[in-house]
């Protein structure tokens, strides 16, 4: 069990022993996928036994904390942490800090360690990233390791070592500095989860020294606690039981309001504290717990009592006296308290030590508060938290009191923020928002105390900071800074109540208490506090002013009143100018002045240098910080939010505000700013417009729009943002409201940013995941709101794919070029010819002709302006540019565009005309794409069902034209292919051994030439997009009812009879390799015979079936037809043991099932009723559909004729057998190979007949196929194998060849063949008189 768990958590054991932490297994679990069943609580439900006021709270009895063994003494530690794979570089100032932390010595000298951590702040300008940290906290989890895991006295596995340990001294100080340390990194860390040490940091409240207790409770309070950021979800940290169970325990406290000992009189001297003097009681110490018999030492008295008093209580009885004289740990030794109740002893003597003193109670208070706030933030067990709500019934009301209790020395400030923060941690829940409001007065008409809280708000900001001019922007970046100082203290209050508000944001009451309670009037003075360490909480007063707006509308009129977005105006007004100087009194460019786009030549590879250099360039001013841009947004959002409520005025906000120069320095400074910012200067600009579009003269007039359009047409002047992107096409159709906008739309060509964007190398990974379908989206509304620019639009995206396609060309050209250098010569058989190479060639280089017109595109870019060759040849540089996995991603963002773009019916027609459909289809069989296709085919296909139903033909058209090219030029590469598959390659007559170390043991593949692959793999994935067509679409159907349509089906016959063919050779190759070993030197290498040698085969070599799935040809045992998808790796000659696996693209069993998929997909929709309905409604009716299942049919009649290449017609194969063994080698490999290939074609004939989930036939299938003769066919292919099957059977019995046993192997491979073959035949006919159809 250790070693396992120290796998899940990274190569080290657990600081709790062999059980290791819940917390831990829970972190492990959520990386394997089995976080529900890890979440679930650990242990049984224990019992403590609380007795009235005669003694403090004893805690649970749950197991402490236990270590076994001194395996950190010396074990080496090893990272718990590790960084993220693609991560960004640690930024300069946080890699010199951690630097600084790791030359002091780490755990080696904690005191040089704490030297180094001590006053760490939060002063980074970059976002915080637990990424970053990474090496940081694997060192502070050594110094855990090595002073923390080992001691006895902290993990309280035994009470006599804990008193050992505890005389040694505690590293308290380097302690004390690591959690303060801890809780800064986390605390500005968005992804905190990963921190998986809380156990380590739990293992410290059993501490000694107060400082280091109280450290390690904020850390976990910063652990727990919920971001005060409501647009991100957030995963709640859930504590391990152990350390649930210590948490607990420091709750416990002196009897309650009852008693007239609650929190608030505990820790207030004079009128409201105790009176004096001091009740004895809680000073002294009464512990009960339930004690085993073992424990109990009476064993013969308690078991004659009988099996129900099993547990009996036992009880401590302590004076104040006795709790002073000793340590709590020598105590627990001396009254024999059980090791899992160590903690809870001591829990409960540390608060009677502590009652006599102010300061004891205080500082113990103080401990309870922020035991209770972990708990209450993390994800805890229900039933803990109704045990400390039953145990303490006026908490919320304790804590209410606490944070508004009166006082202004240093611990009076402290115990009020921390009750504060325990107030806001209990109404994090929804369930406890009642009683939150209840205690707080909020239904007591504004008189409770939830207005004295927000007050801190208005006071507590302090003297406003004078603009930052001279100050550094590095400055106070942080969200909290730890520095003691009543003025830290204040902030740390107001900290606190923002967190508050957040609370009680979530629910609808808890938004109108606020409204009464003024929250707008507390937050609007925090607008212009422009202290520099400061900012960080007008940062979370903004975003809580925004949500509270947002969620209540109805204060955005209160907010105005007071001002508020005039404040919050001049306050982005000062940011822009400390950010940009000089920025808002540029000189605004109006649209009518925005100049046209250059007509001048370029160079395609030094624009895209150019685009590249200006994405990857820094501002001259730098980027702006973390801070200042959460602030900006903050801001920029909260004046949305109030301007577009009811009762604003957009008009007047424009004409008497800095607002339009600020949007214009924001949208022309998207590198100063960042992405996030231009997107929101951006949408600002979109709604103004759109709520109000004669506001567009006052935009106009500072240059707003311009400043857009400068920036889309400039090279590299949109940020790699993913909102950056997302929001130029609605930004544009803002513009295009106007006509003088739309003038300048159309002059400065801006759509041309649409394929500078999706053919640039540096906007790739940008693109990635729903950016460009958003965008798409855009398009297609600006297309619809601008029917003027819809041409441009359509022939900015074509040009795009044309870019992308003649990229993918040249990929292409260059994988046939590294073939052709690696391929060796050919081997010719005298007198034969070596086939000839130039297929390749033609076919790569066939893909601009098939885009449409060959000349069409260089027609274009001739006829076109400079301004659209400037385009097209920074387009056609930016892909040739890319990697060929860049390119299938930027093929696959391409799709993701039009997949948005097409679903209006001009916008599909414009791209039809445009050679678009083509230009999809190229990309589709792209090498790239075909070789590992399943997300980009599947965009694929959502992307031509996406088209307008009246382009549904030509739509059609393309796909079957394109298939058709192809089928062609996978048939070609078939024919050149020896009739024996490998066994005439002289390389793999004899290398068995090498057969079967092919990659992943495919024989299909690993023989196969790379052209020859490659083309397999473009016709399957066009064959399985025209399944998808032929299956929703009934103008395919009327395509293929047509000439090219029947041509189509008839090419894929002539390539499925020689991929099945083909297959069954190296099939037996694959399993029984001795079967095709040439005992004569023929001319088994024949090539150019793949030719069929049909006797009577009519329409001249119709195509073979469906898919000839080829599982007969690619599997040792018979597959269930009702398994298509699911083809045979040949494994050996044990294949019969059922192994299934899918079949690499590229292979001749996986073209042989996409065939035939689509041959079925053809018939089931030609022949069923619903289908043939619709047709009719269509005007298609049985004039499409009859003659498809005919076809079909005689491609079924031809692969059942198919007696192999011309190269053997003169073997006599239809030649009755003989018993005798045959004389010619030749002849007997040839028979062979057709038992095996009669096996898969009546396989395929039977998938094509039967419905494989009903177990039905298709009686019009069965007409078409019995007036083609494919069932006579049937029977004579029957009866060949039944003969060749009876000759097999008497040559083994008789034994005529009793020769080698190489021999008699092949004549059981040849048995198994002819048998297997026998009985698909018959399994045919089986399945035919079931279904009650005609027999032959």
């Amino acid at each position: 069990k250790t070693a396992r768990g120290a796998r899940l958590r990274g190569g080290r054991p657990s600081p709790y022993g062999r059980r290791g932490s819940p917390g831990e297994k829970q972190h492990a679990a959520a990386r394997t996928g089995s976080a529900s069943r890890a979440a679930r609580p650990a242990g049984k439900l224990r019992l403590a036994l609380h007795l009235a006021h005669a003694m403090p709270a004893a805690g649970a009895d749950a197991p402490a904390p236990a270590l076994e063994g001194t395996h950190a003494a010396t074990h080496t530690p090893h990272k718990r942490y590790r960084a993220r794979k693609g991560r960004e570089e640690v930024p300069p100032a946080i890699g010199a800090f951690i630097r600084s932390a790791v030359n002091s010595g780490g755990a080696r000298a904690p005191a040089a360690l704490a030297s180094a951590l001590r006053g760490f702040e939060w002063r980074f300008e970059d976002k915080g990233d637990f990424h970053h940290w990474v090496e940081l906290f694997n060192l502070f989890d050594a110094v855990f390791e090595q002073h923390v895991a080992p001691r006895a006295d902290l993990r309280l596995a035994d009470a006599h070592a804990a008193l050992a340990a505890a005389a040694q001294p505690l590293e308290a100080d380097a302690l004390e500095q690591v959690c303060r340390a801890i809780a800064v990194v986390l605390d500005n860390c968005s992804n905190r989860h990963l921190f998986v040490s809380a156990d380590y940091v739990g293992l410290l409240l059993a501490a000694d020294e107060r400082r280091v207790r109280v450290a390690a409770l904020e850390a976990l309070v910063v652990l727990a606690r919920r971001p005060m950021d409501a647009a991100r979800q957030f995963s709640r940290w859930r504590p391990s039981a152990e350390l649930a169970v210590r948490l607990e325990a420091l709750t416990a406290g002196y009897g309650g309001k009852q008693l007239g000992r609650e929190m608030l009189a505990c820790v207030r001297e004079g009128e409201g504290g105790l009176a004096a003097p001091l009740p004895e009681e809680p000073s002294a110490l009464r512990f009960q717990y339930y004690g085993e018999q073992a424990h109990a030492g009476a064993g013969a008295a308690s078991s004659s009592s009988g099996a129900a008093t099993l547990q009996q209580v036992r009880a401590v009885h302590l004076t104040g006296e006795q709790l002073r004289g000793a340590s709590w740990r020598q105590l627990a030794c001396d009254n024999g308290v059980p090791t899992r109740l160590l903690f809870s002893f001591g829990a409960c003597a540390c608060n009677s030590q502590a009652f006599g003193s102010l300061e004891g109670r205080r500082a113990r208070v103080e401990e309870r508060l922020l035991a209770y706030s972990v708990l209450l933030y993390g994800w805890v067990d229900s039933a803990l938290i109704v045990k400390l709500l039953g145990s303490e019934p006026e908490l919320v009301a304790e804590l209410t009191a606490l944070a508004c209790m009166a006082g202004d020395g240093a611990d009076a400030v402290r115990l009020r923020t921390v009750g504060l923060g325990a107030l806001a941690a209990f109404a994090s829940e929804r369930s406890r928002a009642a009683a939150t409001l209840a205690a707080l007065g909020a239904d007591d008409g504004g008189r409770g105390v939830l207005p004295h809280i927000l007050q801190a708000l208005k006071l507590g900001h302090g003297a406003s900071g004078s603009p930052r001019t001279g100050e550094s922007e590095s400055e106070g970046g942080g969200k909290r800074q730890r520095v003691d100082g009543g003025e830290h203290e204040a902030e740390a209050y107001v900290e606190a109540a923002l967190s508050l508000v957040y609370s009680l944001m979530m629910t609808s009451n808890g938004l109108h208490a606020l409204s009464r309670a003024g929250l707008v009037p507390a937050v609007v003075p925090l607008l212009m506090d422009c202290s520099a360490s400061r900012e960080a909480l007008v940062t979370t007063a903004v975003r809580s002013l925004e949500s509270f707006i947002d969620y209540l509308p109805a204060s955005a009129g209160v907010f105005r009143e007071l001002n508020g977005l005039d404040k919050a105006i001049q306050r982005v007004v000062l940011e822009v100018e400390s950010a940009a100087p000089g920025a808002l009194g540029a000189a605004p460019v109006l649209c009518e002045n925005v100049p046209s786009a250059p007509t001048e030549p370029i160079d395609g590879a030094v624009a895209v240098a150019e685009t590249k250099a200006g994405v990857e360039a820094a501002p001259s001013a730098g980027t702006l910080p973390f801070t200042k841009r959460r602030l900006l947004k903050a801001l920029l959002r909260t004046v949305t939010v109030a301007s577009y409520s009811p009762g604003a005025s957009t008009r007047s906000l424009l004409e008497n505000t800095r607002l339009p120069s600020c949007l214009t320095a924001l949208i022309s400074n998207p590198r100063r700013f960042g992405g996030g910012i231009f997107s929101l200067a951006v949408s600002m600009m979109s709604d103004i417009l759109h709520q109000e579009p004669t506001c567009f003269g006052a935009l106009d007039a500072w240059g707003t729009p311009a400043a857009l359009l400068r920036v889309a047409v400039q090279r590299g002047g949109l940020p790699l943002s993913p909102e950056a992107l997302c929001c130029m096409p609605s930004g544009l159709v803002a513009v295009c409201l106007n006509q003088a906008g739309l003038d300048a739309v159309r002059r400065s060509r801006s759509l041309d940013a649409v394929v500078r964007v999706f053919t640039s190398p540096s906007y790739v990974k940008a693109l990635q995941g729903d950016t460009a379908s958003v965008f798409g989206s855009g398009m297609d509304e600006l297309m619809r709101h601008a029917p003027s620019l819809r041409t441009d639009g359509v022939r900015a995206t074509v040009a795009a794919l044309k870019a992308l396609a003649m990229a993918s060309e040249k990929m292409a050209e260059r994988l046939a070029a590294a073939e052709r250098s690696k391929r060796p010569e050919p081997h010719a058989e005298a007198g034969t010819e070596a086939p000839a190479q130039e297929m390749e060639t033609d076919a790569s280089g066939a893909a601009a002709a098939s885009c449409g017109a060959e000349p069409m595109e260089q027609r274009e870019r001739a006829e076109s302006p400079g301004a659209a060759a400037r385009i097209h040849a920074e387009a056609d540089a930016g892909a040739a540019a890319m990697s060929d996995a860049m390119l299938a991603d930027a093929v696959s963002n391409a799709v993701r565009l039009l997949e948005s773009t097409l679903g209006s019916s001009e916008t599909s027609r414009e791209f039809v005309e445009n050679a678009g459909v083509k230009l999809l289809l190229e990309l589709y069989a792209m090498p790239t794409l075909t070789a590992n296709n399943a997300p980009v085919s599947a965009a694929m296909a959502i992307t031509f069902r996406s088209f307008a139903p009246q382009h549904a033909p030509a739509v059609a058209r393309a796909v079957c034209e394109r298939t058709l090219k192809a089928l062609k030029r996978a048939a070609g590469e078939l024919e050149v292919l020896p009739w024996d598959g490998p066994a005439a390659d002289a390389g793999t007559r004899t290398a068995s051994s090498e057969l079967a170390a092919m990659p992943g043991g495919d024989p299909n593949e690993a023989t196969l030439p790379a052209s020859l692959a490659r083309a397999l793999r473009e016709a399957e994935c066009l064959l399985t997009l025209a399944a998808g067509h032929v299956r929703s679409s009934a103008s395919f159907q009327q395509e293929l009812s047509k000439e090219q349509g029947k041509a189509f089906i008839d090419e894929l016959g002539q390539a499925l009879c020689i991929t099945l063919w083909q297959a069954s050779a190296r099939k037996l190759l694959a399993a029984r390799p001795s079967v095709l070993t040439p005992q004569a030197g023929g001319d088994g290498g024949d090539g150019a015979g793949a030719r069929t040698a049909n006797a009577g085969a009519s329409a001249g070599g119709q195509l073979a079936q469906d898919g000839g799935d080829g599982q007969a040809a690619a599997a040792d045992a018979p597959a269930p037809v009702s398994e298509p998808a699911q083809v045979a790796a040949a494994g050996g000659p044990d294949g019969a043991r059922g192994r299934r696996d899918k079949a690499k693209p590229g292979s001749l069993a996986s073209f042989a099932q996409a065939a035939r998929t689509f041959l079925q997909a053809a018939a089931k929709a030609a022949s069923s009723t619903s289908r043939r309905r619709g047709e009719e409604l269509m005007g298609i009716g049985a004039s499409s559909a009859l003659p498809i299942v005919s076809s079909v049919a005689k491609t079924m009649t031809t692969a059942l004729q198919y007696k192999g290449p011309v190269v053997i017609s003169d073997l006599s194969l239809e030649s009755p057998p003989s018993p005798e063994r045959p004389a010619d080698p030749k002849r007997a490999l040839a028979l062979a190979i057709r038992t095996e290939y009669v096996a898969a074609a009546a396989e395929s004939v039977e998938a094509l007949l039967f419905d494989p989930r009903r177990s039905t036939a298709n009686p019009l299938v069965h007409g078409s196929l019995q007036g083609a003769g494919a069932l006579d066919a049937l029977r004579a292919a029957t009866r060949w194998a039944v003969d060749e099957h009876s000759a097999v059977m008497a040559r083994c019995v008789l034994g005529v060849n009793g020769g080698s046993s190489a021999a008699d192997e092949g004549e059981v491979a040849r048995h198994k063949s002819s048998s297997l073959a026998v009985c698909r035949c018959l399994k045919v006919y089986e399945r035919l008189s079931k279904a009650s159809l005609v027999l032959t």
